[in-house]
């Protein structure tokens, strides 16, 4: 009996609710330090703008100080307010600070 010939495709994995990774969203206050309020198109087709934010690093507890870009939502205005607290929501903190897709949610106080 001649041997079938293996597909170079590998098997499809099938994974279970249970071993699927789970990603928690992570809510952050932040200092905005500074930045540009013109909004620039996000990769997604959504908005963002470039902010200096400050913020005390989850794991070990040192003060970060990043220049990153922020997503907004495209149906809320964004005025900039240096040197004021705000709220952001991420996938996750990176070890070298910087955040993983940030969204920014409202200004504290």
């Amino acid at each position: 009996m001649p041997k079938r010939q293996m597909s170079h495709q590998p098997k499809p994995i099938f994974r279970g609710k249970e071993q699927i990774r789970q990603v928690n969203k992570v809510a952050l206050e932040v200092i905005v330090t500074g930045g540009s309020p013109e909004p620039i198109q996000s990769g997604d087709g959504g908005l963002a703008v470039m902010l200096d934010i400050a913020y005390t690093h989850s794991r070990d507890g040192k003060l970060v100080e990043i220049r990153q870009a922020v997503r907004i939502r495209r149906e809320e205005p964004f005025s900039l307010r240096a040197s004021e607290r705000a709220e952001l929501v991420c996938w996750g903190v990176m070890p070298s600070g910087m955040l993983r897709h940030p969204l920014f949610v409202r200004w504290l106080g």
